[in-house]
């Protein structure tokens, strides 16, 4: 049994002022697993720490969250005994397809305010998921030694994947004390 390539990614450097965490967002493509076959990072002056943060939960959207806000109501919370708080990640699936992440600012039960509006509307039944943040247990960490570029590329098996198919994947660098460089993100969107 071989993996089939449905898709391609690229994601080009990306880098952040010192101190402030350098996130690179995957979107799911359905029935297919996101699978990294390159990854390649510099850190400056001073050692940093990768998170790969992983779906921890999915739900939906109850009612349909207008286009130019931030609210969105969900039917539960996406996993048992970890509810959404401010700080989490989540991402949403829009009106036209394009799924997009971000941070949540605030929350009262299930109506969760986002910090930056939809740009779109996104309709009552879509998917979401539930990421938590890069300290939570289970997420999967790479030390990046300083003053050096790390590299992985593996185009046969991959470097790093997500954990189930259909889920999207973040990756994020804690960027601490000298600015770092997440200089490319590419792979496939893998069907085995």
């Amino acid at each position: 049994m071989g993996i089939l390539a449905k898709g391609v990614f690229h994601q080009g450097e990306n880098t952040e002022t010192l101190d402030t965490v350098i996130r690179a967002f995957i979107p799911p493509k359905a029935r297919t697993k996101i699978l990294i076959t390159t990854f390649k990072y510099t850190a400056a002056a001073t050692a940093h720490v990768l998170s790969i943060i992983q779906v921890r939960g999915r739900t939906t959207v109850a009612s349909d969250a207008a286009a130019s806000q931030k609210v969105v109501n969900l039917v539960a919370q996406p996993e048992a005994g970890n509810d959404v708080a401010a700080a989490d990640l989540m991402a949403f699936e829009l009106a036209n397809g394009l799924v997009i992440f971000d941070v949540v600012a605030s929350v009262v039960t299930l109506a969760i305010t986002m910090t930056v509006n939809f740009a779109q509307i996104v309709k009552a039944g879509s998917p979401v998921w539930f990421f938590g943040v890069a300290g939570d247990s289970g997420v999967d960490t790479l030390a990046l030694k300083l003053s050096t570029q790390t590299s992985h590329v593996d185009d046969l098996a991959g470097v790093i994947s997500a954990t189930e198919q259909g889920d999207p994947l973040i990756l994020e660098s804690d960027n601490a004390t000298a600015a770092g460089f997440l200089n490319i993100i590419a792979g496939i969107y893998a069907k085995f």
